[in-house]
């Protein structure tokens, strides 16, 4: 999941690279949009907050989410509840917990 953080531009090109290399699916929260251009086989789409939609539903069945860059300012994408995926966020910030955010692994990388 690539959120608000992960579209600054010091970012992208490395994440661009990263799933191109791996080809590795990944979705887009609304500020996340645009992040890494030109890798339509590989982006499920964007995740609204809205349930019900395919992605919603990769999420359901996902074991494991590596959220790059999500800020608890933007609308949860989805809601996390103790039988849900795992979460590791990865950002420049640790993650602000909350009722519906509480990533298993979580830091900050001081840049």
């Amino acid at each position: 999941m690539l959120g608000a953080a992960a579209s600054r531009p010091r970012s992208t090109a490395g994440i661009g690279g990263f799933v191109r290399r791996t080809q590795i699916p990944f979705f887009t929260t609304q500020m996340g949009k645009g992040t890494v251009p030109g890798v339509a086989t590989f982006i499920w789409g964007r995740l609204r907050s809205a349930n019900g939609d395919y992605v919603h539903e990769a999420v359901d069945r996902a074991d494991l989410i590596i959220a790059i860059g999500h800020d608890t300012i933007e609308k949860p994408p989805f809601i996390m509840g103790p039988k849900g995926p795992q979460v590791i966020h990865v950002s420049y910030t640790p993650a602000n917990v909350e009722r519906v955010y509480f990533p298993q692994m979580r830091g900050g990388l001081a840049m």
